[in-house]
């Protein structure tokens, strides 16, 4: 796939869901931001290791090349997008940091506590090995965008993942404040402003 079929269709696929997630969690502010920050560590780090990856030809990115009549925004040369985006695919680390990093780690906020904790532990610890799993065979199976330049690739690869998860996650936890304190919040509000609006309308019936 070219990259700009990329942005276009699984980017967009990505946003719409995150929308769609965030609708369904219903986090406080304070919650997206942290976990947005969360994603864009995952995605730094991602991007840190593909430098190592680049210099040490372990790996790199297949993406399509553009056709020669393609035209880039501010006369960007497409041969020269390609060979970037090969190394360093921006609009992969962008879904990658939204689908692995955000919108996991304010499910694991969400259900960490109650009947469904088990959800938020798979999440916790099954998706740095679904990421390594789905890396090793998709270079394997040359299924996937990675393809692997060194069978070395594969210990980075083993490496990548939990150390970006799990920073990303520490660091969404450090911000974010629990669900139990967001909930009492949000039914303080909500008990404030039925006050409110019952204040009013025993002012609206005196008069």
């Amino acid at each position: 796939m070219e990259l700009l079929d990329f942005t276009i269709l699984v980017l967009s696929f990505v946003i719409v869901v995150f929308l769609a997630a965030i609708l369904f969690i219903r986090p406080s502010r304070a919650v997206l931001i942290a976990s947005l920050l969360g994603g864009l560590v995952l995605a730094l780090i991602n991007v840190l290791f593909d430098v190592i990856a680049a210099y040490t030809n372990f790996w790199h990115y297949v993406f399509t090349a553009p056709k020669p009549s393609q035209r880039f925004p501010w006369n960007i040369d497409p041969q020269a997008f390609y060979h970037l985006v090969t190394h360093f695919p921006v609009t992969y680390y962008i879904s990658t940091g939204l689908v692995y990093g955000s919108i996991v780690y304010l499910l694991i906020w969400r259900f960490e506590k109650g009947p469904k904790a088990w959800f938020a532990k798979l999440l916790l610890f099954g998706i740095p090995l679904f990421c390594i799993l789905r890396d090793v065979y998709g270079a394997a199976t040359h299924t996937a965008y990675l393809h692997w330049d060194s069978v070395s690739g594969i210990v980075l690869t083993v490496l990548l993942w939990p150390i970006a998860f799990y920073a990303g996650y520490l660091l969404f936890k450090k911000l974010a404040p629990s669900h139990q304190i967001v909930e009492a919040q949000r039914q303080e509000e909500e008990e404030r402003e039925a006050a409110r609006i019952q204040a009013l309308k025993a002012a609206s019936s005196q008069q």
